[in-house]
C-alpha cells in the first residue's frame, strides 16, 4: 500500500511516519545498533565535556594534581599554583553584610 514512503533520518521523523501511516504500520529505523552509539558518543563527548572529565581525572588523584598545585606549603613552586592560591584568596574573603 504505502511501499513508496521515504525511510525517515532522525527519531522524530519516525515518530511523525508512525502516526502518518497509522496503526500497526511502523517504519523501523534501519541503523545498527554501534552506528547509533557512536553517534551517541560523538555527540557527548564535545571539547567542553571531554575538559571537565580531564579535570576531573587530574584533581581526583593526588599524584596528578601535585604536578600543577601544591597544597603543602604554598609557595608557588608549580605552574597552576598562582591561580589555586587566587582562588583560595577569594573564598576566604568575608562576606558582605546585608
Amino acid at each position: 500500500m504505502n511501499a513508496s514512503l521515504p525511510v525517515p533520518s532522525s527519531p522524530s521523523a519516525c515518530t511523525v511516519a508512525r502516526h502518518a501511516l497509522g496503526r500497526g504500520q511502523v517504519i523501523a529505523n534501519r541503523r545498527p545498533w554501534h552506528e547509533r552509539a557512536k553517534e551517541l558518543v560523538q555527540n557527548a563527548l564535545v571539547p567542553p565535556v571531554v575538559a571537565v572529565l580531564f579535570g576531573t581525572l587530574l584533581g581526583a588523584a593526588p599524584p596528578l594534581r601535585s604536578v600543577f598545585v601544591d597544597t603543602a606549603d604554598m609557595d608557588n613552586s608549580k605552574p597552576l599554583e598562582f591561580f589555586f592560591n587566587a582562588v583560595q584568596e577569594f573564598g576566604q574573603v568575608p562576606r558582605v553584610p546585608t
